[in-house]
């Protein structure tokens, strides 16, 4: 086979058997023989078969044992497909004289072609269909003049052969149906091959004094292919092989005979055309495609497994059950139940399944799949049968609801957690039974509704992809909503996340600052109520007639009160208007909101940690524009530092004294001087000036006194910046600006 490939002989996939050509045209003329003695390499070859003195069934014995032998085991040196045909004929102890195997030749196929037809009274097969066990096959190429191989007809399907190149890439001995198809180089470059009919076969019979018959004796035909030809009794060589036996095995089977033997004899004939009467089609004895069709039909029926029934106890498990399938057949030996998703992808495989033995669902998890059962004989034939099933999430388990102390505003829900559950609703009953309030999609274990004062029920819903379980009712009654702040006055940012509250003719909300305009007085009032005023404007916080939200001039109208509530870490601003509302801000202006859920509702009030919990620690003037001092606030431990206004307190008359001794002279006291805030230095006027001294200080060019550096703060943040210098600016070119550049402050 190496010198095939020298020469760019093709490998290909095996075809059906081209008809071969006379001896004529294959040998013409008696060639010289060189003298060089052929490879013996039989004694590495395996010796655990069993010879029955038929020679041409004992050759394909001994080539069958020897299947998967390598070059390199054989020891072989040289193309050795006609060494290995020798040597096989050498072990079953024919003689010489019918294969040649120690002959003084080159163990080329051309000259144990040559050789079995001039010295081994070696015959032609002119018809394929007449080609039998212990025949020779030769692959010749006329256009080049070459013989190519040679291998050894196992039966009218298979050939055994040495020396061919597996996918291993390694040269061994192989059984293939119908032999390898090959092809060889001629002068134009041009591939001949057998599927072009350039490549011929020639069958060459060895003289074995006696029919080489190959007996076959297991009657099961799953060991046997159906024919794929015309199968038929002639002298003086009938047709012979595996498809041969297939034939005979249903015939026995069903009693028409009893002999597999591999031999299309006169007594597989006439058992061929008695079946054929029985079943309406022509009794000729031969056995072609209609009878094959026939056959075939009769050896589904008896041979193949059947599946008669396949269920499962339900259409639709859940996660934490068991699924179980029941299944009944026959001609089976094992029953496989593999479960593919929609993507026909196999999820999980249960191999040897016994009916009715439990699957737990949770090996596949939820979705909609296909069970398939399949039924598989001894020899590998199976079938199947599917069933669609789907696996969901169980009920989740019952909450248990709870309200915090059965009576506040806003109220408080809490339950536990749930098994099997994706969401929880909360569903709110006002007295008479109807809905006022439901909650949706809830998937954490807290949920707080602002109500108006009344009765009410609540119950939940935990719930999944597929179904539900509800909580048992609970009955609380909501009260007017308590302040969560004692105290009295304070000033506070109000915020929305990263944005504060600004005050204009409508509050908004704007990016964090500094200015007056974010700051907000809270000023109790007698009921508990707050109101809201803008340190900037000096205006509060209004409902108006509808639910936008305003500013207007103070005044005792429950319009402007509003409830600080508390609710887990942040607060909601309630109108005491409308306990069922809070301030809101929607597209960034303020609104009443009156969802009853709360969480996009929430505002925060910055200056408060903690409740409950402020005192003033310090107090240093003097008053900032607004009239608000800066102070300590001791909240929680913590120290900040906030504006609330600054007012000295009158100090009453005091009664008239007795004259009092004579009392050492007291000090002098400090001159106070008028300064105005912003001239930095101190001219008695505010200019660009003063405004470059500041951005100098602030680059380090100049360096400012005492005096000057609090003369030019001027917007009372505590630091000297640029941001000071161009207020002094603003204030110079008249633009109006919330510092306090301008106004007078007496310095003592």
């Amino acid at each position: 086979m190496n010198r095939i490939k020298k020469i760019a002989a093709l490998l290909l996939a095996c075809v059906t058997m081209t008809g071969a050509a006379s001896p004529a045209y294959a040998y013409t003329e008696k060639y010289e023989m060189p003298v060089s003695k052929t490879q013996n390499r039989s004694y590495n070859f395996r010796q655990d078969f069993t010879l029955t003195g038929n020679y041409a069934d004992d050759l394909i014995t001994v080539a069958q044992t020897q299947l998967g032998l390598t070059t390199k085991e054989a020891g072989y040196s040289e193309d050795w497909c006609a060494n290995f045909t020798a040597d096989c004929a050498r072990l079953t102890g024919m003689p010489e004289s019918i294969i040649p195997y120690n002959y003084s030749l080159v163990a080329g196929c051309r000259f144990f072609y040559a050789y079995l037809l001039e010295n081994c009274n070696a015959t032609v097969i002119e018809d394929e269909r007449d080609v039998m066990t212990g025949d020779l096959v030769f692959y010749y190429c006329p256009s080049s003049d070459f013989y190519l191989h040679v291998a050894m007809v196992e039966s009218s399907d298979y050939y055994l052969e040495g020396n061919i190149t597996t996918a291993k890439g390694r040269e061994e001995v192989v059984r293939s149906k119908l032999g390898y198809k090959f092809g060889c180089y001629i002068h134009d470059r041009h591939i001949d091959t057998t599927e072009s009919g350039h490549v011929k076969r020639f069958y060459v019979r060895p003289d074995y004094g006696r029919p080489p018959v190959r007996y076959y004796t297991d009657p099961d035909p799953i060991n046997y292919d159906p024919p794929e030809r015309t199968l038929s009794y002639k002298e003086p060589v009938p047709s012979c092989g595996f498809d041969v036996c297939w034939v005979q095995c249903i015939l026995k089977r069903i009693g028409y005979t009893d002999t597999v033997n591999g031999i299309y004899d006169e007594q597989t004939r006439d058992a061929v055309s008695r079946f054929q009467w029985d079943n309406g089609i022509n009794s000729d004895g031969i056995t072609g495609r209609q009878t094959t069709e026939y056959l075939i039909e009769i050896y589904n029926d008896l041979y193949l497994p059947k599946v008669y029934s396949f269920s499962t106890k339900q259409e639709s498990y859940y996660l934490n059950t068991d699924m179980y399938f029941g299944a009944e057949g026959e001609n089976y030996n094992s029953i496989r139940i593999d479960i593919k998703d929609s993507s026909d992808n196999v999820v999980y495989s249960a191999k040897n399944y016994t009916p009715d033995t439990p699957i737990p669902a949770s090996y596949i998890g939820k979705g909609t799949y296909t069970a398939c059962c399949i039924m598989t004989n001894r020899y590998g034939k199976s079938v199947s049968e599917t069933k669609t099933l789907t696996v969901t999430d169980p009920p989740p388990g019952k909450p248990h609801i709870a309200v915090n102390d059965k009576g506040s505003s806003p109220a408080t829900f809490s339950w536990n957690s749930t098994e099997f559950t994706d969401a929880y609703d909360l569903i709110i009953n006002d007295s008479d039974g109807s809905i006022c309030a439901s909650v949706k999609d809830i998937t954490g274990l807290k949920r707080t509704v602002l109500l108006k004062p009344g009765n009410y029920s609540a119950y939940l819903i935990a719930k999944n992809e597929t179904v539900a379980t509800q909580s048992d009712s609970v009955e609380f009654t909501a009260k007017r909503p308590v302040s969560c702040f004692t105290e009295d006055d304070f000033y506070a940012m109000i915020c929305c996340g990263d944005l504060c509250v600004k005050s204009a003719e409508t509050p908004r909300l704007a990016g964090k600052g500094s200015l007056t305009s974010q700051k907000w007085h809270f000023v109790k009032n007698s009921d508990n109520t707050y109101s809201i005023i803008s340190c900037k404007t000096g205006q509060a916080i209004s409902v108006g007639t509808t639910s936008a939200v305003t500013l207007s001039p103070v005044s005792d109208t429950v319009l402007q009160k509003w409830i600080p509530v508390f609710t887990d870490s942040e607060y909601l601003l309630i109108s005491a208007y409308n306990n069922a509302k809070v301030l809101s801000f929607k597209d960034g202006e303020a609104d009443l909101c009156s969802s009853y859920d709360c969480a996009a509702d929430t505002v925060i009030i910055e200056t408060i940690d903690t409740p409950h919990c402020y005192s003033l620690t310090e107090i240093v003037t003097p008053n900032n524009a607004d009239g608000c001092a800066v102070y300590t606030c001791e909240i929680t431990g913590s120290i900040k530092t906030k504006a609330i206004p600054y007012h000295t307190p009158d100090t009453p008359d005091s009664p008239d004294t007795p004259d009092s001794p004579d009392t050492p002279d007291t000090p002098d006291t400090p001159d106070t001087a008028s300064r105005l805030i912003g001239d930095v230095n101190r001219d008695g006027k505010i200019s660009n000036i003063d405004s470059l001294l500041i951005l100098r200080s602030v680059v380090g060019l100049t360096k400012l006194d005492e005096l000057s550096y609090i003369l030019h703060d001027v917007n009372m943040d505590g630091k000297l910046t640029a941001i000071d210098s161009l207020r002094i600016l603003q204030y110079v070119v008249k633009i109006e600006n919330d510092s306090s550049v301008g106004k007078t402050v007496n310095i003592v």
